[in-house]
């Protein structure tokens, strides 16, 4: 089977997206800080929630760039 170099970027890429996202949401979650949208402001336990999902999602996309790298 031939390697895909393209999946690999993909993934790393995606991976990195999430660990920025997290970096973000631990931020809020550090600093307290209150994040508006209009007039809603969001709940600081959402953004314990999507730190917890942003940092699965990284760690699985990097392991399947892992993975595409072994291939």
């Amino acid at each position: 089977m031939e390697k895909r170099p393209n999946r690999k970027i993909f993934f790393n890429l995606v991976g990195m997206l999430f660990a920025l996202l997290f970096i973000f949401h631990l931020n809020v979650v550090i600093f307290l800080v209150s994040i508006k949208v209009g007039y809603f402001e969001v709940p600081l336990w959402w953004s314990y929630v999507a730190m917890v999902i942003h940092f699965a999602f990284s760690y699985v996309s990097f392991m399947h760039a892992r993975e595409e790298n072994k291939i």
